[in-house]
């Protein structure tokens, strides 16, 4: 996730120094890449800690990436 968010930077930077909006979308979407892996690095940690409800879990972590992703 850490790497996603580096790659984000350095392509927006060129992408600004550019004037390239194709530079931007791609760098946009290395942040949600980011993003969407937190939101499931989360949903499985907590399912991890609360396995009596990791069913519940998995489906609101699925249902917040697909939010993020729209």
């Amino acid at each position: 996730m850490i790497l996603l968010e580096v790659c984000y930077q350095i392509l927006f930077r060129v992408a600004k120094s550019q004037n390239s909006s194709a530079l931007a979308a791609d760098a946009l979407h290395y942040r949600m890449d980011a993003l969407t892996s937190l939101c499931a690095a989360l949903a499985l940690f907590i399912a991890g800690y609360l396995p009596n409800l990791s069913e519940q879990i998995d489906y609101t972590g699925a249902i917040i990436i697909s939010i993020v992703m729209i």
